[in-house]
């Protein structure tokens, strides 16, 4: 009987977790940033000219499939859900901004 015994290490195939895709629209004057079910993080800056926001991905996040989008013409709320997922979001200069932020990051 032998006693000694050989294993094999077999490399399986890479699993890589697909970042989200974020849809960005304005309506009405409400800025709204929608998820997916993917992990989607972003940050969501006010730029200098009223009304403005940029949209940038993190960590390989898509915004309406592109790495950012700036919108104009948000004058009231803004609603941010992404969905299911690890859903981080980074608010910049939005202190100025005075309007409701509803947040659902999940």
């Amino acid at each position: 009987m032998n006693k000694h015994r050989t294993f094999r290490i077999e490399k399986l195939e890479n699993k890589t977790l697909m970042a989200g895709d974020v849809g960005i629209a304005v309506s009405a004057g409400d800025l709204n940033v929608t998820g997916d079910a993917s992990d989607n993080e972003v940050v969501i800056r006010a730029t200098e000219d009223a009304g403005m926001f940029a949209v940038e991905e993190l960590n390989g996040t898509t915004i309406n499939g592109r790495q950012s989008v700036t919108v104009k013409g948000v004058n009231d709320d803004m609603f941010v859900n992404l969905g299911n997922g690890d859903n981080p979001a980074v608010c910049h200069d939005i202190l100025h901004f005075y309007a409701r932020v509803l947040a659902f990051l999940y």
